[in-house]
């Protein structure tokens, strides 16, 4: 949705112009601002307008009915229709901040930690299918793209969830991905901030500027761009990083357990 709201071609990025859209600036401000609910057939000229591609269209067109001027619903169940929202705000945004108190985030998992999650009989099969090989495209984006900044703040619970076979590739993995420039990993000590007070979220920026703030259910994932909550969400991200340990210390958190110095007598 926020796609055709900005004006945003989601292929090339380029920002279409009022003029090419053959709409008022008016109405493309109202438009810009989400002002009021637009029915589907004004989001589907909207669309083709811009010349958006018939499967983003389609995948677009079915959170219409489930979106209101500042929320959108991604439904899990809907694996063959849904658009796994985040791709869309991943692509629009170029800062990226995930708060993970205690699981740690889809993106930063490694494919044996996906599988012994997946397996969970409170998971459904055709949505980790589904999740299975969206994962590949956005994780390959992660590392790809230098141009996108990621900061991943992760509570060190969630290292404690980690399941003990995948704990050490997994480690080694954090370790690696810390280690491009684009990707930011701190750890937030449980004595800091415990689980509950602060629950997952991410926040997405363009320009310095935050767009959107997604909360992650069993079922479904909510994106909301009310600029209360995004301020909200705001300072408890510049919290949350003031108070994580530094990069040397979260480098010492991930080590493995043989790779820790002993400490001294």
């Amino acid at each position: 949705m926020r796609c055709a709201k900005s004006g945003l071609d989601t292929t090339s990025g380029r920002e279409h112009s009022p003029a090419n859209c053959a709409c008022t600036p008016s109405f493309s401000g109202q438009w810009k601002q989400a002002a009021g609910h637009n029915p589907p057939t004004l989001v589907a000229w909207i669309l083709g307008a811009l010349d958006i591609d018939p499967a983003s269209a389609h995948r677009i067109l079915t959170h219409v009915e489930n979106a209101s001027p500042h929320l959108v619903t991604d439904h899990h169940t809907h694996t063959h229709t849904h658009t796994i929202a985040a791709q869309c705000y991943e692509h629009i945004a170029n800062h990226t901040i995930a708060w993970a108190p205690i699981q740690l985030p889809d993106l930063l998992r490694t494919s044996e930690h996906d599988d012994l999650l997946f397996q969970h009989p409170l998971v459904d099969t055709d949505y980790a299918d589904h999740q299975r090989q969206t994962l590949l495209s956005r994780r390959d984006a992660l590392i790809t793209n230098p141009d996108r900044s990621h900061t991943f703040l992760i509570g060190d619970a969630a290292l404690l969830t980690c399941p003990q076979p995948a704990r050490a590739g997994q480690l080694i993995l954090l370790r690696t991905l810390s280690h491009h420039t684009n990707i930011t990993v701190r750890i937030v000590p449980i004595n800091r901030c415990s689980p509950g007070l602060a629950t997952p979220f991410t926040l997405y920026h363009r320009d310095d500027t935050a767009i959107a703030v997604a909360a992650h259910h069993d079922h479904a994932g909510t994106y909301t761009s009310a600029r209360d909550i995004l301020a909200r969400s705001a300072d408890t991200a510049a919290w949350l990083t003031a108070n994580a340990l530094d990069q040397a210390e979260t480098s010492h958190a991930l080590a493995l357990p043989d790779d820790q110095p002993s400490p001294v007598p």
